[in-house]
């Protein structure tokens, strides 16, 4: 990270920023991620369908890799959380029914 005396630029402290900003919540949000995945995923496959007799390898090729490896990596984070809501709710039930 920056130090304060290099990062100081008209007021500003870079390190505070680039911590706290809303920004860096929603770049590492999976469901973000998953949404994205699942963009690249389909206009890459459709690119990939119409040009499958054309017989060469194009961008389209490489953004289809890229967007199933996006996905295998968000989908761990996705199952965790759906684990822990499931676990909240039977928690909830119990309290209740107790």
């Amino acid at each position: 990270m920056l130090d304060q005396t290099s990062a100081r630029v008209s007021g500003f402290v870079w390190p505070y920023l680039l911590e706290n900003l809303m920004l860096r919540k929603i770049t590492q949000s999976p469901y973000l991620n998953l949404l994205s995945g699942l963009v690249l995923l389909f206009t890459s496959a459709y690119e990939t369908i119409i040009k499958f007799g054309e017989g060469h390898i194009g961008v389209h090729h490489g953004v289809l890799i890229f967007s199933v490896i996006q996905l295998v990596k968000v989908f761990p984070e996705i199952m965790h959380g759906l684990t822990e809501v499931q676990e909240a709710d039977d928690r909830f039930k119990e309290k209740i029914s107790s």
